[in-house]
């Protein structure tokens, strides 16, 4: 019996790649002497040979002059000042142009991100097709949020703007701003804290 397979690239070859910003994280990292610190990890969609792929480039928080975060939010116009705080999720959802190189360690092959810088080149159909459908999925969990507030804000009953103190101060709380907690979203980092914040954002 014939069994066919079909051949997939594990790694995007070496190249220039238009691609969109899809998520981040930190990590903790040690260097090779021993360091220890936090990197942001950017993950991007990219199309190769007409299927999409996600890579991602480690972006150490140092931010001297020529460092890699430094470097890397100067070049998207958003650098912050020192000590304020910068917000990750500036990242998600710009469009990038993605140069990747293939390094050779321990007789293996990696490819791996070494710039990105903005673009707004056109975008390949299965790339744009994928960030409609992303955008439009943010959109409906959005509005769930939204419906949300809604009901919380006019399920209220007139008779309770008439009650004593007890009533008084259920008001006060349900008066207090809806806030839900959107399970992609982090905390914004500075040069001395550590981001817990994410979301899709426009372009």
């Amino acid at each position: 019996m014939k069994m066919m397979v079909k051949a997939k690239l594990t790694r995007p070859p070496g190249d220039k790649y238009i691609g969109i910003i899809n998520d981040w994280n930190i990590e903790d990292k040690t260097s090779q002497k021993g360091l220890q610190y936090q990197a942001l990890l950017l993950s991007i969609t990219i199309p190769v040979n007409g299927e999409l792929m996600n890579v991602t480039q480690t972006v150490p928080l140092f931010w001297n002059p020529g460092d890699p975060m430094y470097v890397l939010c100067n070049t998207f116009g958003a650098l912050p000042r020192f000590n304020e705080d910068f917000d990750c999720e500036f990242f998600i959802g710009k469009q990038v142009l993605v140069t990747i190189k293939e390094n050779t360690y321990q007789n293996r092959t990696y490819s791996n991100v070494v710039q990105l810088v903005p673009s707004s080149e056109e975008l390949p159909k299965e790339l744009l097709a994928w960030k409609k459908q992303r955008e439009s999925s943010v959109s409906a969990s959005q509005s769930i949020f939204d419906d949300e507030e809604e009901e919380e804000t006019t399920n209220i009953s007139p008779n309770d703007l008439e009650r004593t103190k007890q009533t008084e101060a259920a008001e006060d709380i349900n008066n207090k701003p809806h806030q839900p907690t959107n399970p992609l979203r982090k905390n914004r980092i500075s040069p001395a804290k550590s981001p817990q914040k994410k979301v899709w954002g426009s372009m």
